[in-house]
């Protein structure tokens, strides 16, 4: 798609080469990329780079990576920019939690903010459960209180997931079982959460029955029993 940047790409002072791309949602493109930089030891070569791209509100200068902002919604994008930002930098500190995905670098440039994070090579949970089948009873347990362990370092520092969904729970290779795609995610302090429309992010058959605009801790669990239920029944 020509709203992707080019593959060849160089970002953050030339340290990442996008290599292919991933996905495009509503908020953001997501790229593979190779590090390119000096600090070789720093982490994998393979990562992940995502996007600020507001595609209803933004496009591409043609010919050139710069985002260009409708000129009239600009602060409302730069709200949700700010909030794209913050969010990652948020996620950076959770690198103490094997069972949450690892980012490494949040920066802004084209215009716009990005933050790298973990190339994990395996199969997201929608995936590794056999079509048709379900899981042993002693595995889905193990997988479902990794995810949880995820969760209650994320609650404990005032942020809800927003969607947890057997997507976006990569099982890698290793065995590892690591809680990804973070774009729903918002703060939450005491009775009232900082929610920016026009965010959509339910998912039929897991997302919890109350309104997001009221979501607490519970929002999360449910959709943790649900995808408990996907891996035991199939």
């Amino acid at each position: 798609e020509k709203t992707f940047l080019p593959y060849g790409t160089k970002l953050c002072g030339g340290q990442y080469m996008i290599i292919d791309s991933i996905s495009n949602g509503g908020f953001g493109k997501t790229y593979k990329a190779k590090y390119i930089g000096e600090d070789s030891k720093r982490f994998a070569h393979t990562v992940v780079i995502k996007e600020f791209f507001y595609n209803q509100l933004q496009k591409r200068a043609t010919g050139t990576t710069e985002v260009i902002s409708s000129s009239n919604q600009i602060k409302n994008i730069n709200k949700v920019r700010d909030k794209f930002f913050t969010e990652a930098e948020k996620i950076r500190k959770f690198s103490d939690c094997d069972n949450i995905i690892k980012v490494y670098d949040v920066f802004d440039e084209n215009n716009t903010s990005y933050y790298s994070m973990e190339y994990i090579k395996g199969k997201n949970l929608r995936d590794y459960v056999p079509s048709g089948g379900a899981l042993d009873e002693s595995e889905a347990l193990l997988i479902i209180r990794k995810v949880a362990n995820a969760l209650k370092r994320m609650h404990s520092e005032g942020m809800l997931h927003f969607d947890v969904k057997p997507a976006n729970i990569m099982i890698a290779d290793d065995g590892r079982v690591v809680l990804i795609d973070f774009g729903a995610a918002h703060r939450f302090f005491g009775e009232s959460s900082e929610y920016t429309q026009p965010l959509d992010v339910r998912s039929n058959g897991y997302s919890a029955p109350e309104p997001i605009e009221v979501a607490k801790e519970s929002y999360d669990i449910y959709s943790l029993g649900a995808t408990l239920s996907y891996m035991l029944g199939g």
